[in-house]
Formats: C-alpha cells, structure tokens, sequence
C-alpha cells in the first residue's frame, strides 16, 4: 500500500478540501502497537510540534492486556491480570505457565457467561495515559480526538474461540469508550462498516480470514472505507 492510499493521506485530503488550505499532516502509526506505543509516540511528536488537532485511531485489540501478545519472539499474555504472588510468578516467567492461565481462564468465563475482564490496572492505565495526552494536547493549543475501529475481518469470524475473540475485542471497544467518556476525550466508534469481502484487508490475511481467523489490517481500499466513516466525525469537531 502507498502512502497516497493511507487514512491519513485520506483524512489530509478532505480537510484540504474543507478548508481550502494547505494542511501539514504526520502520521505516526506502527503495525501492531497498542495504545501505549501510539500515546508515546504522540507523545515524543508533541515536543517539537503544537499540532491543532491530534487523532488517535485505535484499534479494537489496543486494549489487548488480556489477549496474546508477541514478546521477544513468544506469545505471552501479560501477567499483571494474574492474582496471586505464585500465578504471577509463573505466569512471568514460564511462556507454558502462561499459556495454560490464558486458556483456563478464558474457559472459566465462558462458563460463566463472561465475555472477556479487563482488570482494574488495565482500566487505570488507558484512563490516566489519555487525560495525561489530552492535557499535554490542550496545553500547546490543540485538540485530542479518538476513533476506535473494528477490525474489517470481524465479519469473517467463525468457530468457537475466534467467535470468543470478537466477542471480547466487543466488549474491548465498549471499555474505551466508556474510559475516554471518563477523561472528556471527545471520540467515535466506527463498527458495523466492514462489508463480508476480502477487499478491505490485506491480501497477506486473506487465508486467515478465509479460515474464519480474524483478519486484523485493512488494504488500501479498507483504509479508504475508514476514511469515509472517519470524517464526517473529524470534520464536526474541527
């Protein structure tokens, strides 16, 4: 995908037109980031620059505290979710330990009809990174605004435990948004958008999302589709 075909490039490209200046963008999105990584970047981007506007895109699974992760080449699930001293210490230190305490508990709460737990800390942290983002954003005279995305191979999602996962990056998207409520970060929600069609994610994840695996990135043309639910929300709060 080229840059001319980004959401960013999009996004620049309709306010050029709705203000009929020149607009300077940066786009600072790293594949695979969660929220963290994209506040700290903005972060970085804000000592050298008083942007007017900053929008945050996250994705559904930038809340993934809970889900697997890919640390130094393992996949872990972060332990700060484990109670107990001896849970954690096994589950930090022994990537079997930690994956066996991701699939019990992910059985237990679909026993007991819960969708996914985002704990406490979780919820503490994503609160107190966006207000501090916000302030730090209000303060050089900008804007802070957020978009939280669905993944455009939700509609694809089949069988058990990848229904599990949708149902959880669900919920996900509720929990931001209510947080984001919370700090005063004006955002939107863009769900429900993705057509049933390989089109709109890259064609490196069609096979998964053929398989009922969910497809995560979108191509060229689901960066265009984003753009067009995106706007109307940027454009209003410009």
């Amino acid at each position: 995908m080229s840059p001319e075909q980004t959401l960013g490039a999009h996004l620049s490209q309709s306010i050029t037109v709705h203000t009929g200046g020149a607009v300077e963008t940066r786009q600072l999105a790293v594949p695979g980031a969660g929220y963290c990584t994209a506040l700290q970047r903005v972060a970085g981007a804000l000592v050298e620059n008083t942007p007017d506007t900053v929008l945050l895109v996250l994705s559904a699974d930038d809340l993934e505290e809970r889900l697997m992760l890919s640390v130094r080449g393992q996949l872990v699930a972060p332990p700060d979710l484990a109670s107990g001293r001896l849970t954690r210490y096994l589950v930090q230190r022994s990537w079997f330990a930690n994956l066996l305490w991701f699939r019990l508990t992910a059985w237990r709460e679909a026993s007991q009809d819960q969708k996914r737990f985002v704990g406490e800390e979780t919820r503490d942290n994503f609160r107190s990174a966006m207000a501090e983002l916000n302030r730090r954003v209000a303060g050089s005279g900008g804007k802070l605004l957020a978009a939280i995305v669905e993944p455009p191979g939700m509609p694809h999602c089949s069988g058990s435990l990848m229904q599990e996962r949708c149902e959880w990056l669900k919920s996900d998207m509720e929990t931001m948004d209510a947080l984001l409520d919370e700090v005063g970060v004006p955002h939107t929600s863009i769900a429900g958008v993705w057509p049933k069609s390989l089109e709109y994610i890259v064609p490196r994840e069609h096979s998964m999302a053929s398989r009922g695996m969910l497809a995560m990135h979108p191509s060229a043309e689901g960066h265009r589709l984003l753009a067009e639910e995106v706007w109307p929300f940027l454009r209003s709060a410009m």
